[in-house]
């Protein structure tokens, strides 16, 4: 039996600098659906809606998002729809269904997280700061060779 070679390291979280994942995102068509579906694996579910304008690819946007955050011991299950907008989500959703679309990590330094992480070849796609708090998020994504897939930096959590 020949063996399966181990995962190139330049995609684990650690040879990133990054901190364990505290958060799977996935991007669903029906938050309530969903949160009724996965409660007792996940729940129970906090669920709110978020509307506030983005920074989405360098453009201020505005997104009304809904999104149901449950538990499975400390990682959190973030299941997010996009109710109207444009933002990564959306984008993702067009273009995988739904699915996973991002794991994330708190930072001490979102900002110099995104240009440490640019230097490894990360887009920033997404940034926000959560107005009357000292929250901020990021979305970077990554090239199709590791996946494609978003990491969300969050700082102030």
């Amino acid at each position: 039996m020949e063996a399966i070679p181990l995962a190139d390291t330049t995609t684990d979280p650690q040879s990133l600098g990054l901190p364990p994942i505290y958060q799977v995102g996935y991007v669903v068509r029906d938050v309530d659906a969903i949160v009724e579906q996965m409660g007792p694996i996940f729940g129970p579910f906090n669920v709110f809606e978020s509307d506030m304008p983005v920074m989405y690819r360098g453009v201020e946007t505005p997104v009304h998002l809904k999104i149901g955050i449950g538990h499975s011991g400390d990682l959190e299950m973030e299941f997010i729809e996009v109710i109207s907008g444009d933002s990564p989500h959306k984008e993702w959703l067009d273009q995988h269904g739904e699915c996973v679309m991002h794991v994330a990590f708190k930072v001490d330094d979102v900002d110099g997280t995104c240009e440490r992480l640019a230097g490894l070849g990360y887009e920033l796609v997404w940034r926000g700061d959560v107005p009357g708090t000292d929250i901020v998020y990021a979305y970077v994504k990554g090239s199709s060779d590791v996946g494609g897939h978003y990491l969300e930096l969050t700082q102030g959590f």
